[in-house]
């Protein structure tokens, strides 16, 4: 038997027209604070560490300089850590407000300034006429290496969603697995894509190599933390300048930077790969945990 439909008095129906424009409203509002914070920090956090790490100057009084390889190697520590905790402070704020991914992204966008204002390092071996500040550029890298780990967790930790469940400690086989597999797959897309030392070339290569090494790695151990894929970034950070030292032609790295033959993981500056580490690995692994929970290959 059919029925009539009840009678209803257009009440609901009201609401819902009401609350729809309001709906709408959030979300724009939403998606403008999730574009406008990492826009902020490019366009305005940026000029600012890039303008600290412009206050080095190297002994000829140039800008071709590194934190370590510059007149006053305390003042470039000093500057090294006080731009990385202002792009970290940043990637906090971002994180609680947008989440992890961006707020990470965030940070790396202002630290990428900081990385195009250090001098080429094929320009700088050739000032020093040695290799001595590859040595330097190895040690400058530990020490933002370990800064930008430490500062890459606090960014985690921020996001009101962070949660560690199914994740493995730091010292399990996932975590060493998909370390290993991370840095060799980022060093071979530096060896493949680095091949000169000028800014945007440097920086693109280790954005691309910390997408690939947190896609390749996560893929790989599914459960292994992104501060894993940030070590590995940090380590071929250190790995990069010792190779321009012990794989170079005869007339040693000197010779190479002036032959265009710097060995590919030496041409990027300690900051650009603290830089890409911090852009390219949340975009790496958030596509890498996509494809993994697609096909059920996250579940222990």
């Amino acid at each position: 038997i059919d029925h009539d439909p009840p009678m209803t008095t257009g009440a609901p129906d009201l609401e819902a027209q009401q609350a729809a424009p309001m709906r709408h409203y959030e979300r724009t509002v939403r998606a403008i604070v999730r574009w406008s914070i990492p826009l902020a920090a490019l366009l305005v956090g940026g000029p600012i560490v890039a303008w600290m790490v412009r206050l080095l100057r190297a002994p000829d009084g140039s800008r071709e300089v590194t934190l370590l390889n510059a007149t006053s190697p305390v003042m470039g520590v000093l500057i090294g850590v006080g731009v990385v905790l202002i792009a970290g402070a940043i990637g906090i704020v971002a994180s609680r407000i947008i989440g992890a991914r961006r707020g990470m992204i965030s940070a790396g966008l202002v630290l990428a300034w900081a990385g195009v204002a250090c001098g080429p390092v094929d320009a700088i071996i050739r000032r020093a006429g040695s290799g001595s500040p590859l040595t330097m550029m190895a040690i400058e890298a530990l020490v933002v290496g370990v800064l930008g780990v430490g500062v890459a967790l606090l960014i985690g930790r921020a996001d009101v969603n962070h949660a560690e469940d199914g994740q493995a400690p730091i010292l399990s086989k996932d975590s060493v697995l998909g370390l290993g597999i991370a840095v060799a797959a980022a060093g071979v897309v530096v060896w493949v894509i680095a091949r000169d030392t000028s800014d945007l070339q440097a920086l693109g290569a280790a954005v691309l190599a910390g997408m690939a090494g947190a896609f390749i790695g996560h893929l790989s151990a599914p459960h292994a933390k992104l501060g894993v894929y940030v070590g590995a970034i940090a380590l071929l950070g250190v790995i990069g300048p010792i190779t321009g030292l012990l794989i170079a032609p005869s007339g040693g790295p000197e010779r190479a930077a002036v032959t265009g033959e710097l060995f590919a993981l030496a041409r990027l500056s300690p900051l650009d790969w603290l830089a890409g580490a911090w852009i390219g690995l949340p975009l790496g692994m958030s596509d890498a945990a996509t494809r993994v929970e697609r096909h059920g290959g996250g579940k222990k």
